[in-house]
């Protein structure tokens, strides 16, 4: 599908299709969160995206690759209460595209056109090299504003969360026949089916460890009312990472 034509797509699904998170609640304020708006000549949309830094935003790549600038809100889990700020440059992951229904290498990077301030309410949140293997069933937390208002605007005010685990290959096949042997993981719930859903794609998956929330994946393309959505396990781009930004 050439570019113009699956950016289109991309921004008319968000769209027309853009669901609230599923078996979600309202969060409390994670000081890495960053809503992430994006626009060219045919449209806009939002997303998730992570802080890492004080001038960059990891977000997934189908946020960045055809867009010309974006607008970043941090500092609240009330979408009314960010602070907002502007970048004109962003990098989506070099071999990013669409394979077999899946997004592969779907990862990218913001730069801010200046670095935010230091406050208690805006942190960058630290990447983990937690590794995959032997993750199966681990539990982490995924957020996001995806929903239209009754006024139509851009994501619901309110941050939503749910936990989820990470699931096996075995289920993450079932989900997505064509995921082996690609660099993802499935995240899902298979009680409460909790998942996130078209305007949450980019947003972080994170891992609590003795207090302290780690960065472990990206969330790449969602599932909504299926059992199961797709991360960019960060590990994996955790070099990429460190040669674009430094950090």
């Amino acid at each position: 599908m050439k570019l113009k034509s699956l950016i289109i797509f991309f921004l008319t699904n968000l769209v027309m299709n853009s669901h609230a998170m599923i078996n979600s609640e309202v969060s409390e304020h994670h000081p890495y969160y960053a809503y992430v708006e994006f626009a060219n000549a045919q449209g806009s949309g939002y997303g998730g995206g992570v802080l890492i830094s004080f001038q960059h935003v990891l977000t997934c790549a189908a946020n960045i690759q055809g867009f010309q600038n974006w607008r970043i809100g941090l500092g609240s889990n009330s979408r009314r209460l960010h602070r907002l700020f502007v970048a004109a440059r962003a990098i989506a992951h070099p071999n990013y595209q669409m394979q077999n229904n899946l997004r592969i290498f779907d990862i990218g990077i913001i730069f801010m056109n200046a670095p935010v301030e230091m406050a208690s309410n805006i942190a960058p949140i630290f990447i983990s090299s937690f590794p995959m293997h032997n993750s199966t069933n681990t539990q982490g937390l995924m957020m996001g504003y995806a929903g239209e208002t009754s006024s139509g605007s851009q994501g619901l005010d309110n941050l939503q969360a749910a936990h989820v685990r990470i699931l096996s290959d075995l289920e993450c096949a079932q989900a997505y026949p064509n995921s082996n042997n690609l660099e993802l993981f499935c995240g899902g719930d298979r009680t409460r089916r909790s998942n996130f859903c078209l305007g949450d794609q980019g947003g972080p998956f994170t891992v609590s460890s003795r207090g302290t929330e780690y960065l472990v994946g990206i969330a790449s393309l969602p599932g909504c009312s299926n059992f199961a959505s797709t991360y960019m396990p960060v590990i994996s781009f955790r070099e990429w990472i460190r040669s674009e930004t430094g950090v």
